[in-house]
């Protein structure tokens, strides 16, 4: 929808315009239509209960290494989010308009992650889901580049995206699984929400500055970020199941 505006010669401005009514809209919805279900509050918040929470998730190891595969997913994903335009459509010369509908190609295929990723999870479990959504990720981003050294020519926009297709699909596999094991392992889910959101705003940030950096022009910097990160996020998983054995407890939220 976005490419579409801009391709009519909107301006990029009128994006953050409609953004920030819908966002506007969503707020009043929020506070008139959806009421606060817990009335009563057990314990009163405080600059030191705040403290002695953080304080409790940094000595959790297993959420802090779930919390981080999470972090490392929204760093390669917000850094292709802000640097895929610029590859397509400077770099490949792909008319704005057409850029929605790869948008849509990798949406698409992320829903049906997250519904086959409900089919599979009771038969191969949380972590298993996670290793299989890290290689669904990783292997694509290593054929792109393979592409884009042996066969320049053949290397679309299109084309690209049909090759990431099973990582927007593993995507659901991480993201999910990672924030549910997470949960299941401290008491206050608030905190721990705060917490996952305040590292994936931080790595998403530092991705894009990191893509940013070594951005010249090809798909190249934006596909080998995806595989440092899933390559982190395996040797997370490997040094628990060294620790807890093949594979690790999970508990359930």
């Amino acid at each position: 929808m976005g490419s579409y505006i801009v391709s009519l010669g909107y301006g990029w401005r009128l994006l953050f315009v409609l953004v920030s009514m819908i966002s506007v809209l969503l707020l009043l919805a929020l506070i008139f239509g959806l009421t606060e279900t817990i009335q009563n509050r057990r314990e009163k918040l405080s600059l030191s209960s705040i403290l002695a929470e953080y304080g409790a998730l940094f000595r959790n190891y297993r959420f802090l290494c779930f919390a981080l595969v999470q972090s490392l997913t929204i760093m390669w994903v917000w850094a292709s989010m802000a640097n895929l335009p610029f590859v397509f459509i400077e770099g490949m010369h792909l008319p704005v308009e057409y850029y929605g509908y790869l948008v849509a190609m990798s949406v698409v295929s992320y829903i049906a992650g997250t519904i086959v990723n409900r089919r599979l999870i009771g038969k191969l479990g949380m972590m298993r889901m996670i290793v299989l959504g890290l290689l669904s990720v990783m292997i694509p981003d290593v054929i792109v580049i393979m592409c884009h050294y042996a066969f320049p020519a053949f290397l679309t926009p299109l084309f690209i995206e049909m090759i990431w297709l099973p990582s927007s699909f593993g995507i659901a596999f991480i993201t999910s699984n990672s924030v549910a094991i997470a949960f299941g392992e401290v008491r206050d889910k608030g905190a721990a929400s705060a917490f996952i959101s305040f590292g994936q705003t931080i790595f998403g940030a530092c991705g894009i500055y990191i893509v940013g950096k070594f951005y010249n022009g090809t798909i190249v910097p934006v596909s080998v970020l995806p595989i440092v990160c899933c390559l982190l996020g395996m040797s997370i998983i490997w040094l628990l199941t060294k620790r807890e054995g093949m594979f690790p407890r999970e508990k359930t939220v």
